[in-house]
């Protein structure tokens, strides 16, 4: 027998599934009765019996919300195939239900061992039975207690409102069978159940599961009172909508969990709508007005039937809602239904929902209340009462309806099809009916059947029939003249963003950036209810936290993946360990069943799962939508993952092992999800130095950063030299960044890797880079500390270019301090080194310094010949950082040329391309124009760059700026906001020991000191 939920076949004498648990019931295809195995035709209808398939069993006929899902495979998937691949163990979102039978106390003896075990045998007949008609599988049962999972081992999109209604009716049931169980046992029985929703890792068959959500789900069972259910915080987050929960507080007085007291119209197929919880309706008035014009058409009488598609998610509900809010006039009746998911192997299910709907009929009303709000529908659109007793007994009542149990099945199924279009006909004689079935793809074969009858009978009726589907549903009456078909396409870019900006502009907790927005937009690619959750889990998110995938939307995807046939869900599986796209090649690489590639990867394309990209000379895969590839990856447990990310990885160095350099990207990402440290650090450098020549400096250190945090997972031997090579790697492009506090923290946190390596290469260089970093950041003592150690260690290995660096250090910390021919004498000989040992880079640097020490001891021809030396340098080697033009016009300036200045900073800020040299370009750029007399634009230009510099660290250079700055503000008449600023610039300056600034700032000050004395 093969099931009908994971296809898998079972011997004949089986009652459960072997893989998925689920319970093993012949149904007849017409009139929905259980049939015994061997039966060919149905002893209830006579209608041929389909060949042997599973499903859950049926429900009683007064209950909707009955049987396990409808497992929508595509149509291919009977076909025959190669033996079936074996599932492999998943990590799965599901919800857990803990239940067990509890005695209630004050009832006399407890049961004994005997009636203990009948009673527990009825308790596991009542919670299979609801389980498995709600989709659950019953993982474990064990005496007077069971634990079932929704979702798992198939997925389940609405797994947690699917185990509230299992739980809800078995609590019910147990609660009704209490009086006879008291009368035969001399005891009081009821259950109490717990629900949790979360992640679990659970084996290829389904038959063990591990997770805290199922710990959690049996703990909330033990606190649970008898006859109540409790669900979690996860949980409520998923059904509180539809649910009426109350809260339980634990002994501080803190909330631990919800009892469930009552269910919503949403939770049992109501409208999930709630207009003051609306996000924005955009993208859809192409369609809107489609639909209005179809109105029209109907009004006419002429009858119309629009089907709205889309992948789910794509808001097909919120059109028709939408639609519906255009009839203001009153001037039709709206009929509406509901497929359920759990609810396509009940015959009539969404057209009883609208019946129930139509005559607003309760789950509280008994047989006369619904035969007389049943009776007021009749009488208000005209229709005899003959047809009355049809529609009763469709809907449970059997009071009345006897005689309608003594004919054939089919005769009764054609009278009841009869009586349901003659009261529709007869209410479009009054007005238009608009009768709106929602999610068609979950449709039961009698109602389907009606439907189709019904179209044709609408031809010339003012009725107006819309149905939603999703992509994949095959409608039977898309080929009559009067059907119209409407795609709910995604959303456009700047439509997403006005959703996204909506829900996060109401959230009391996010911050609405453009960042968080793009992310939401980006992720959820134009899908509405993808992005309305996205945006709101961001909303939500802990500032750090990564950003995880809702459980509504994860749960969509997921069971979608899970429809498939084993063999196509691991190839998607394995696919997604490969990104959003992938090359072929690649795949094959990774593929290890013997099943052919090409017939899979065009089902999954047909199936809306995968695309081709337009790619000329290789054929490159990807996934229609990035969440689906996120959700296929996170299901996979991590040993496999681990698996095929490093055959990724050896299948790349084996495919592109003459070009390395084009793949750099892709090694970093699958080499580390390989969790093989070595070559993630060797691949990650690679990358790093690539990204450093093309003045990527961002992405270099980042590369570097991974790779520092990779190397302490190597072995011991190798751990510190591999940690300081990469850190001194690191320093060269966190320096145009700017980033000196990081540079030091990180070389302050390893130098005991360097202590223990005791190598004076390496020493040299690590305390060149300490020193380099701390005259940046205005600390002369350990400058000029490191700076030495530098020079010593260079000096024992015969480091020259180190030793040049270090001497370069030295001049410029000197330059700040005033020490001015001393630090001169220091330039030079870095210069004389440099260039001996080929380092013209840092000769250009040095040359630099000596500029700006000729040019304070008033050698001017000298200074401008240094700082052009380095210019041609920086020309030669086609690197802007050494462009000296900003450091010219601030000369040129100052020697009272402030045109030239002007011109010589303004080329510089062009060229500049890191924060630092370009904060520094514009704060020169300032001062020449304070010298040119425009002061207005020196204020504004000199405080975006003190702006840019104060994350950088460098003190010098902002205190410089300060001073200039409060000048600027002095020379335009505002001497307390000058003396602010001067004395800010005398304080940073002070801390820096930049004797310049310090002058600078306080000449301010005095300034500002006469004026008040010539005031006064």
């Amino acid at each position: 027998m093969q099931c009908s939920q994971c296809q898998f076949e079972n011997p004949p004498e089986m009652k459960f599934c072997g893989q998925c648990g689920i319970g093993l019931r012949l149904l007849c295809a017409s009139c929905g009765v259980e049939l015994p195995p061997n039966f060919k035709f149905c002893g209830q209808c006579g209608a041929a019996v389909e060949p042997l398939s599973a499903s859950a069993p049926p429900s009683p006929p007064s209950q909707a919300e009955t049987t396990s899902p409808a497992v929508l495979l595509p149509d291919s998937a009977t076909e025959p195939s190669p033996p079936p691949t074996p599932p492999e163990g998943e990590r799965k979102e599901v919800t857990a239900l803990g239940c067990k039978l509890a005695f209630e106390e004050g009832s006399g003896s407890p049961p004994d061992p005997e009636q203990q075990l009948s009673l527990a045998s009825r308790f596991s007949e009542l919670a299979r039975i609801e389980v498995e008609r709600f989709g659950g599988f019953v993982q474990q049962f064990s005496g007077q207690s069971f634990l079932a999972l929704f979702g798992a081992p198939v997925a389940l999109e609405d797994h947690a409102r699917r185990a509230v209604l299992a739980a809800r009716e078995l609590v019910a049931n147990v609660a009704e069978e209490a009086p006879v169980i008291l009368e035969r046992h001399g005891v009081r029985w009821s259950a109490q159940a717990g629900i949790d929703t979360g992640p679990v890792v659970i084996s290829g068959g389904g038959e063990v599961a591990v997770g805290e959500a199922i710990d959690h789900a049996e703990r909330l069972q033990s606190l649970a009172e008898p006859g109540t259910l409790l669900v979690s915080g996860e949980t409520r987050k998923l059904v509180a909508p539809s649910v009426r929960l109350e809260s339980r507080l634990d002994e501080a007085g803190a909330v631990s969990a919800w009892q469930v007291i009552g269910t919503g119209a949403a939770l049992d197929g109501g409208s999930p709508f709630r207009e003051e919880t609306l996000s924005p309706f955009v993208g859809r008035s192409r369609e809107l007005a489609v639909l209005g014009e179809l109105r029209e058409e109907a009004e006419a009488g002429r009858g119309q039937v629009v089907g709205i598609v889309g992948e789910a998610g794509a808001g097909k509900s919120r059109l028709a809602y939408e639609f519906r809010k255009t009839f203001r006039d009153g001037r039709m009746s709206h009929l509406q239904g509901e497929c359920l998911s759990y609810g396509s192997g009940v015959p009539y299910l969404p057209l009883a929902d609208m019946i129930r709907r139509a005559s607003k009929i309760t789950a509280a009303d008994d047989a006369v209340q619904i035969t007389a709000k049943l009776r007021t529908v009749f009488d208000s659109v005209g229709t005899d009462l003959e047809s009355l007793p049809k529609l009763l007994r469709l809907l449970g009542v059997r009071e009345g309806t006897e005689s309608l149990g003594e004919l054939e099945p089919q005769a009764l199924q054609k009278q009841t099809f009869a009586a349901m279009r003659r009261v529709i006909l007869d209410a479009s004689r009054r007005s238009l009916v608009v009768l709106e079935l929602e999610d068609l793809h979950w449709i039961d074969k009698t109602s389907e059947e009606f439907l189709a009858s019904l179209v044709e009978a609408a031809a010339a009726a003012r009725v107006l029939l819309l149905l939603t589907y999703r992509s994949g549903y095959q409608p039977r009456w898309l080929d009559r003249s009067y059907a119209t078909q409407i795609t709910a396409r995604r959303l456009s870019p700047a439509d997403s963003r006005a959703v996204a900006a909506a829900i996060l502009d109401a959230s009391p907790v996010a911050e609405l950036t453009d960042e968080v927005i793009d992310e939401a937009v980006g992720r959820a690619e134009g899908n509405p209810f993808f992005l309305e959750e996205l945006a709101r889990s961001l909303a939500e998110r802990t500032s750090g936290d990564e950003a995880a995938i809702p459980n509504t939307v994860q749960g969509i995807l997921t069971a979608r993946i899970d429809r498939l046939p084993e063999t196509h869900k691991r190839l998607l599986k394995t696919a997604s360990v490969l990104g959003r796209e992938f090359a072929l090649e690649l795949l094959q690489e990774l593929w290890d069943r013997p099943e052919p590639l090409a017939p899979i990867l065009e089902e999954l394309q047909h199936w809306e799962f995968l695309y081709r990209a337009p790619i000329e000379d290789r054929v490159v895969y990807g996934f229609r939508h990035s969440l689906t590839q996120e959700v296929a990856y996170q299901s996979l447990l991590t040993t496999r993952r681990r698996t095929l990310h490093a055959r990724a990885a050896a299948a790349l160095e084996a495919l592109h092992a003459d070009r390395l350099e084009d793949v750099y990207d892709r090694l970093i990402y699958h080499y580390p999800r390989a969790d093989e440290p070595q070559q993630t650090v060797h691949y990650l450098t690679l990358f790093a130095a690539r990204a450093a020549r093309d003045n990527a400096h961002r992405e270099a250190a980042q590369a570097l950063r991974e790779a520092l945090e990779q190397a302490g997972r190597l072995p011991v031997e190798v751990r510190d030299r591999r940690q300081v090579e990469l850190l001194l790697r690191l320093a060269e492009s966190l320096f145009p960044l700017a980033r000196f506090p990081e540079t030091l923290e990180r070389f302050e946190h390893h130098i005991g890797c360097l202590d223990r390596l005791d190598d004076p290469s390496l020493s040299a260089q690590y305390h060149f880079w300490l020193a380099h970093t701390h005259t940046y950041l205005g600390n002369q003592q350990e400058t000029r500390h490191h700076a030495k150690s530098a020079i010593e260690a260079a000096g024992e290995c015969g480091d020259e270019a180190t030793e040049g660096k270090a001497y370069y250090v030295l001049g410029r910390d000197q330059f700040w301090a005033g020490e001015l021919e001393e630090g001169l004498e220091h330039s030079r000989k870095a210069v004389a080194l440099l260039e001996r040992r080929g380092e013209p880079w840092w000769q250009g640097q040095a040359y630099w310094v000596a500029g700006f020490h000729h040019f304070m001891l008033s050698q001017h021809d000298a200074a401008l010949e240094a700082l052009e030396r380095a210019r041609d340098i920086g020309e030669a080697l086609d690197d802007y950082r050494l462009d000296t033009s900003w450091s010219l016009g601030y000369m040129y300036a100052a020697l009272g040329e402030p045109e030239k200045g002007i011109e010589e900073c303004q080329r510089g800020l062009e060229r500049m391309q890191d924060p630092l040299n370009t904060a520094v370009a514009m704060g020169f750029l300032g001062y020449a124009y304070l010298e040119q007399g425009e002061i207005q634009t020196s204020i504004k230009t000199l405080r975006e760059a003190i702006e840019q510099l104060e994350g950088t660290g460098m003190q010098q250079i902002l205190g410089w700026f300060l001073a200039f700055l409060g000048e600027a503000h002095l020379r335009v008449g505002q001497p307390e906001e000058a003396g602010e600023i001067a004395r800010r610039g005398v304080e940073i300056s002070r801390q820096a020991r930049f004797q310049v600034g310090v002058e600078l700032a306080e000449r301010t000050l005095e300034e500002i000191a006469q004026s008040h004395d010539v005031g006064s």
